[in-house]
């Protein structure tokens, strides 16, 4: 499900309700359809938080491995300055030391 990217995406500062319920909707058919899990809200809480320097859904209930060693932290929105009306989903997972890794959805 997840494709790591080797730039470094620049993530919107604010989300707005669309947006939000967007992504949260989005995420919930993708991790039902490849992790059968039926509400992601409850599997890993998803609160909204916008630190000023960019705006982010986060894992806050459970440890999930994007791939082996490496900890789902968030979810954020890459700023898609080209194509703005399709926001782009970035998951950032970090290992042990805090390193973060971005990776994108991929939807086989």
């Amino acid at each position: 499900m997840f494709r790591r990217v080797k730039w470094q995406p620049e993530f919107k500062k604010e989300w707005n309700w669309l947006e939000l319920e967007g992504i949260i909707s989005y995420l919930q058919r993708m991790f039902k359809e490849h992790y059968r899990i039926r509400d992601i809200e409850d599997k890993f809480g998803f609160p909204y938080t916008s630190t000023g320097m960019y705006a982010e859904i986060a894992n806050t209930n459970c440890e999930f491995e994007i791939e082996p060693g490496i900890q789902l932290r968030y979810f954020a929105i890459h700023d898609n300055g080209n194509r703005p009306e399709y926001p782009l989903p970035i998951a950032v997972g970090w290992d042990d030391n805090e390193n973060e890794y971005f990776y994108m959805i991929k939807e086989d």
